[in-house]
């Protein structure tokens, strides 16, 4: 179970891809527009890493994954060493004016990229994410 009882269906599969897998096993479900934001909102409400393909037109997916139970980030964090992913540019920081060294960032990191070292929040850029 997920540590943060976040929702499992929170991932996205678009076009051609998503006609298929919804056709032919059941894996997916056809959604509008609004359900896809509402899904996009509700990931972001529980703190879930997005993911999605590294091309520049039309993605097939996109999953919002919790950093516990998700099986991509387990096997990113995993194989860390050979760089199965291509990182975002969009890595957490810490604005040392606003920290209260209180911890909630490193207890809901979902890369668990931010540590408390002597009080003070710190960012791990090595992480794979």
């Amino acid at each position: 179970p997920c540590k943060l009882n976040a929702p499992m269906e929170t991932c996205l599969t678009f076009g051609n891809v998503a006609r298929s897998l919804a056709e032919h096993g059941g894996y997916t479900r056809p959604i509008d527009k609004s359900e896809a934001l509402e899904i996009l909102e509700m990931s972001y409400g529980y703190n879930l890493v997005q993911m999605g393909e590294n091309v520049r037109e039309r993605p097939a997916f996109m999953c919002n994954c919790c950093g516990c139970c998700c099986e991509a980030l387990n096997a990113v964090r995993r194989f860390a060493p050979m760089q199965p992913i291509a990182t975002t540019n969009y890595l957490p920081k810490i604005n040392p004016d606003e920290c209260v060294s209180c911890g909630k960032c490193e207890k809901v990191c979902p890369i668990l990229a931010i540590s408390m070292q002597e009080r003070e929040a710190s960012v791990d850029k090595k992480k794979p994410v």
